[in-house]
């Protein structure tokens, strides 16, 4: 059984580097959540090494997807989040620290710490932990040691399905130059995953909420756990 647990370890600890390593070589690259899968980028390098797009053009020309639209991002845990976010309204760091990870992503006024690439025309920054199955946990870890938020969308053309498990995601980006897809991603055992994206809510400066997306997690469930809190 040690044995087993070293060696997945050291496994864990591969894939961890092989994915850090492609972020900064300006791959545009696939990765677990706690919803559908998704793409990343690393969003404070410009230029990507591996095609004559930046990993934000490569991104958009495979998505044909819109430059205007802003990204959800991805953070470790909700202290990190805390450094790329202006102080939160009253009763919100309780809970936020009481429920993520969660398939809840949140939208709030960005500090001046995050890549501008990341930010919305208003300033605003949408912000999600992911609760990671134990399979993906790797996962965390970069988000962890790669000290910024990681943005995520979806895997499919604009306008058309995504991809709802890894195994169909691997599919559809299979061929692309300027992908990275972890050897651990394409030899996944999924059970039953989701297919609905991660919730939005946007936080008001009132203090309020507004429901931007219903996803995985409904407006009575979000408003129920938000009354807990007198939110």
């Amino acid at each position: 059984m040690a044995t087993v647990k070293a060696f997945a370890a050291i496994h864990m600890k591969k894939t961890i580097k092989e994915f850090l390593k492609a972020l900064e070589d300006g791959y545009v690259c696939l990765h677990p959540t706690d919803t559908i899968p998704g793409l990343t980028f690393h969003p404070a390098l410009n230029k990507s090494s591996q095609t004559t797009y930046s990993n934000l053009e490569l991104l958009e020309s495979y998505k044909q997807r819109s430059g205007s639209k802003p990204f959800i991002a991805l953070v470790d845990q909700f202290e990190t989040a805390t450094r790329f976010w202006e102080p939160l309204p009253p009763k919100w760091d309780d809970f936020l620290k009481k429920i993520w990870p969660a398939p809840i992503s949140f939208i709030w006024l960005a500090s001046d710490t995050v890549p501008p690439r990341l930010l919305g025309a208003d300033g605003t920054l949408a912000l999600r932990s992911p609760k990671l199955p134990e399979s993906h946990e790797w996962f965390r870890e970069v988000l962890r040691l790669i000290k910024l938020p990681l943005p995520t969308t979806s895997v499919n053309l604009s306008g058309e399905s995504p991809a709802c498990t890894i195994k169909d995601a691997v599919k559809m980006l299979s061929g692309q130059k300027g992908f990275f897809v972890a050897d651990a991603l394409k030899t996944a055992h999924e059970e039953a995953r989701p297919t609905s994206p991660s919730s939005v809510v946007k936080i008001q400066g009132d203090g309020s909420y507004h429901l931007v997306r219903e996803g995985l997690v409904s407006l009575d469930s979000f408003a129920s756990m938000a009354r807990q809190f007198g939110l």
